[in-house]
């Protein structure tokens, strides 16, 4: 990267394939924030990208300083432009103006209105496949909102489907769809994630494009160096748990604050393991286990946004070995029940130092559903790596670690085999001491590179 050039939220990319579609910058550009304007020159093969911001612009620019910049097998350079923004008459036209008066097609442009919730691509096949075979499925952030792309086998199931679902929402008074022909002959799907699907091909890789490492100040902390970012995975299948088109019981109301688990482990499943996950998403007040029904739990989060984060992340998520599931319950607050065992069946945390944020959760940006990595944090500056991985091993089997440090403070990553095993080592290993200093452990979306661990 040419240093002389000055940090802007425009960058430059050269070397770009001809060819090179709108998809596949927005696959590339948006994990690291929303693009205002881009203007692709093709002839002189580049594209020039102005990201919402500078922060989001310099994310980008200096992850691809380290890691290779790949379109259709092609390297392509990726630097600040010298332009402060774009002029408007130089952006790309949008997709969603090209399509406004496109012939019928079997392949649909949604725009998502006030989408409060994740429109992923399994919410998305459940709503549009039951109007005909879907084949392809995209999902991608624009400056005017969310959008997707739906591609069907035929012309008459998008156009029944278009009919069908013009302007409902698939949750109730959120998530309006605006549904338009698309003018694509075919969409191009590279891997089968969240954000992207191709049913005909389901041997696709199923990893997400690379992400920049956490934030300082987020719950999982800063990454180590030497260690690749990913979307997580899918961990469960959501298809069984998100209802489209019914209410979502969290939505608004500061009432809505506890949550109803089922299908706990009846052996294995206490208060304290239950506040080590759910803190994760915001403060956790109080926490009863069922005395006669131990396989069922109330959860009292602090505030709305907080339950709400909570539900989203960890409904269907695998816990000692049992798939649990979340609702928002029809109780106000969680009473305490002096008649039962207050360390396994109940507990008061609302004055607990091991809830993880200051205030309320309303402005929470950087929460993870489990991830096969943890990220530990408030070590001793003697603790090891070696140490640490010991002392996680007693909770399943460790495939890799990383120490490092970030602001001067030593911090580890911990990397099990899959999302399931490093579930139950945060929820046995958070607030546990190890020389003298309680851990904090919480999931990242980092994944340890064999050269990071050898």
């Amino acid at each position: 990267m040419d240093s002389q050039r000055r940090v802007s939220k425009v960058v430059h990319l050269r070397d770009v394939p001809k060819a090179v579609t709108e998809n596949e910058l927005l696959a590339i550009t948006s994990p690291f924030g929303s693009i205002a304007h881009f203007v692709v020159l093709r002839a002189k093969r580049q594209v020039m990208i102005e990201m919402e911001d500078v922060r989001s612009a310099a994310s980008l620019v200096n992850y691809f300083a380290t890691s290779p910049c790949v379109i259709r097998g092609q390297r392509v350079e990726v630097q600040f432009s010298n332009h402060s923004e774009l002029e408007r008459k130089e952006v790309h036209s949008d997709d969603s103006k090209n399509s406004q008066n496109a012939p019928p097609n079997r392949i649909l442009l949604i725009t998502v209105h006030d989408c409060v919730y994740p429109m992923t691509v399994e919410v998305v096949h459940q709503v549009f496949s039951v109007h005909g075979p879907v084949e392809k499925i995209v999902v991608f952030n624009k400056p005017i909102g969310v959008q997707v792309l739906v591609q069907y086998s035929n012309v008459e199931s998008a156009t029944h489907a278009l009919q069908a679902l013009q302007g409902q929402h698939v949750y109730a008074g959120v998530c309006r769809l605006q549904i338009q022909y698309s003018k694509l002959p075919d969409l191009t799907v590279a891997r089968n994630n969240e954000r992207s699907r191709d049913y005909l091909n389901p041997n696709l890789p199923t990893d997400t494009p690379a992400l920049l490492p956490t934030p300082a100040t987020s719950p999982a902390g800063p990454t180590a160096t030497g260690a690749t970012h990913h979307f997580p995975a899918p961990f469960f299948d959501r298809t069984a748990h998100h209802a489209p088109f019914v209410p979502f019981p969290g939505a608004g109301g500061s009432d809505k604050t506890v949550l109803l688990l089922a299908n706990l482990n009846r052996e294995r499943t206490t208060c304290q393991a239950l506040f080590n996950l759910f803190s994760l998403y915001g403060n956790v007040v109080r926490i009863k286990i069922f005395f006669n029904k131990p396989e069922h739990a109330l959860v009292q989060m602090a505030d709305a946004a907080g339950a709400t984060a909570a539900l989203q992340n960890l409904k269907g998520c695998i816990l000692f070995g049992s798939t649990i599931d979340v609702a928002v319950s029809k109780h106000k607050v969680v009473n305490e029940d002096p008649n039962v065992e207050e360390s396994k069946f109940y507990g008061d945390f609302s004055a607990s130092k091991l809830n993880r944020y200051r205030g309320n959760s309303a402005t929470l940006k950087h929460v993870y559903p489990p991830s096969a990595t943890l990220h530990v944090s408030n070590l001793a500056k003697t603790t090891t790596e070696e140490a640490l991985a010991q002392h996680f091993s007693q909770h399943g089997t460790v495939v890799s670690s990383k120490r490092f440090e970030a602001n001067d403070r030593p911090m580890c990553l911990i990397q099990f085999s899959t999302p399931a095993a490093a579930t139950d080592a945060l929820v046995l290993a958070h607030g546990t001491l190890v020389d003298g200093h309680t851990l904090r452990v919480a999931f990242s979306r980092s994944v340890i590179s064999a050269t990071a661990s050898s």
